[in-house]
């Protein structure tokens, strides 16, 4: 799926995992280019030049859209190794907390500097999952005017060291600068929660 926004093309693609052991796994994929490189394909969430990767909530919701309409959302591309007991998930909506959670968790998936204005009260979903090496976050944040919003990926894994942000985030957590790879359950919680704020 791809839309595009100020001239630079946003892809949503599925992918089957084959690097994966023990089991193959599907994702989706969240793909663009820089805007001031139009030809060079973003390989970093956060870049000095370009910062925090970011899309309006329409094109995020239209891509997602697409994505379940043809499919790709489909509880066929769940992952499987979640079958086996030693893996679990659990989704936290910022909406569903209190106060004093909400903060919390706001300082494990937001960094203290260098983040776009997410507004006093910023809209977030956590699809949080234990998987082999550590656990691992899949999170959309909503600014407050529900105009922009951003999908991240953080961890606790010590043995995950590519492209990683330290001491960014509250506890244990680190901020993974790769573009969002996430499993079509979490998608299908962003797309549920795009849809809920965008009535």
């Amino acid at each position: 799926m791809t839309v595009g926004h100020e001239g630079v093309p946003i892809d949503l693609k599925l992918q089957k995992r084959l690097d994966q052991h023990p089991e193959p796994y599907y994702c989706l994929r969240w793909r663009t280019r820089y805007l001031s490189s139009p030809g060079s394909n973003r390989k970093f969430y956060s870049s000095s030049d370009a910062g925090f990767w970011t899309l309006p909530v329409s094109v995020a919701l239209c891509l997602l859209r697409q994505a379940e309409e043809c499919g790709m959302l489909g509880f066929k591309y769940d992952d499987r190794r979640f079958r086996d007991g030693n893996h679990w998930s659990t989704i936290i909506d910022s909406r569903e907390l209190d106060v004093s959670q909400q903060l919390r968790y706001r300082d494990e998936i937001i960094c203290d500097r260098e983040e776009p204005e997410w507004g006093g009260n910023p809209l977030f979903i956590i699809c949080q999952t234990k998987e082999y090496k550590g656990i691992w976050r899949k999170i959309m944040v909503v600014d407050t005017e529900r105009y922009f919003c951003t999908f991240r990926s953080t961890t606790t894994s010590d043995e995950y060291k590519m492209g990683i942000f330290k001491d960014r985030l509250a506890g244990p957590w680190r901020l993974d600068n790769a573009m969002q790879e996430a499993s079509a359950a979490s998608m299908r919680e962003f797309l549920r929660c795009l849809e809920e704020i965008s009535q």
